[in-house]
C-alpha cells in the first residue's frame, strides 16, 4: 500500500480586517453578504488584501517548497489559483453565518510550479478579538487523488466526478465538508448534507458496524479503513461505493477524512448495476 503524507501543514492569519468590514456590512442593514459582495467587488478585494498572515510552520514550508518565512510570505499571492477569490466568498459567508469552521477544498502552486490540491480548514472564533490570530490547517490531498485517478477498476480509469472526498466530525459524525463530486452524486447541497452524518447515506451499515470501523483509527490517528458498500442519494436510489477513512485534524478538532470512489461505470459495463 502506498504510504499518504498526513502531516499537519498551518499558518497563521490575522482576520481582523474581515471581522469589522463584516460587522460594518451588516451594521448598513445588509442581510445578503453574498449578492452584496457580487455588486460591490470592491469591498471584497479590500477584504482580501487586509487579510495578514503571521507564520508559517516548517512542514508547511516545505510542502510550498519555500526555503525560508521571508520567501514564503514575499510569494504568498502566487501560491493561489484562479479560483481563490471564489472559496474566499464561502470563507466570509461561513463567517458571516456564525458557523463553527470553515473547510474547502482548494488548489495551490508551490514555488516550483507544481499544482497542489488540499483542503484547508479553520475554527470559526467566538469572539473578535480572537480573529486576530487564526490557525488555518491544510490537509494536502494531492497524493491522495493522484493515486485514485491513477487506480483503474478492471480498466476503467477512476475519473475526477466519481472520486468523493467527505470530512465528518468524530464525535459527533455531522459532515462538515464535501466536494463537488460528492454533492453531485448524492444530489444534496453542502448545506444538506452538514446536517447528516455517514450511517444517513450508508444504509446497508449499522452504527456498530461503523465503531468498529472507526475506532481505531480514533485511538491510534494512524493507518486506513476501507469497506465496499452502497451510497444512498437523496432520492433514495442507491450507488456502490469503495471508501478509504483516515483520521485527520480539521479545524483543530478530531475528524475522519473519507474518499469514496463511484463504482457505478464498472457496474453498468459488467451489467451487475
Amino acid at each position: 500500500m502506498q504510504k499518504i503524507d498526513t502531516k499537519k501543514y498551518i499558518w497563521n492569519e490575522d482576520l481582523t480586517l474581515v471581522y469589522k468590514t463584516l460587522q460594518h456590512i451588516r451594521e448598513k442593514g445588509i442581510t445578503d453578504l453574498r449578492q452584496y459582495l457580487q455588486e460591490n467587488p470592491n469591498i471584497l478585494y479590500i477584504m482580501a488584501g487586509g487579510v495578514k498572515l503571521l507564520s508559517v510552520n516548517l512542514e508547511a514550508l516545505k510542502l510550498f517548497k519555500a526555503t525560508n518565512k521571508g520567501q514564503f510570505f514575499s510569494r504568498i499571492n502566487k501560491h493561489f489559483n484562479s479560483d481563490a477569490l471564489d472559496i474566499f466568498v464561502e470563507e466570509l459567508c461561513a463567517i458571516w453565518d456564525n458557523r463553527d469552521g470553515f473547510c474547502s477544498e482548494v488548489k495551490f502552486t508551490t514555488l516550483d510550479g507544481k499544482e497542489m490540491e488540499a483542503i484547508i480548514s479553520y475554527e470559526i472564533p467566538d469572539n473578535p478579538e480572537e480573529f486576530a490570530n487564526v490557525t488555518v490547517t491544510i490537509f494536502d490531498i494531492s497524493d491522495i487523488k493522484e493515486i485514485l485517478k491513477k487506480k483503474k477498476i478492471l480498466g476503467i480509469p477512476v475519473s475526477s466526478s466519481m472520486i468523493e472526498i467527505y470530512i465528518f466530525d468524530e464525535e459527533l459524525l455531522k459532515f462538515t465538508y464535501a466536494n463537488k463530486a460528492a454533492c453531485a452524486n448524492l444530489e444534496y447541497t453542502l448545506e444538506e448534507l452538514k446536517t447528516l452524518t455517514p450511517l444517513d447515506i450508508k444504509p446497508n451499515i449499522t452504527p456498530e458496524d461503523f465503531f468498529e470501523l472507526t475506532n481505531p483509527l480514533s485511538n491510534k490517528h494512524k493507518g486506513r479503513s476501507f469497506l465496499s458498500t452502497v451510497h444512498q442519494r437523496k432520492n433514495q436510489t442507491t450507488y456502490p461505493v469503495d471508501i478509504h477513512i483516515k483520521s485527520v485534524s480539521c479545524a483543530n478538532r478530531n475528524s475522519f477524512i473519507a474518499i469514496a470512489i463511484d463504482k457505478t461505470p464498472y457496474d453498468l459495463l459488467y451489467g451487475i448495476a
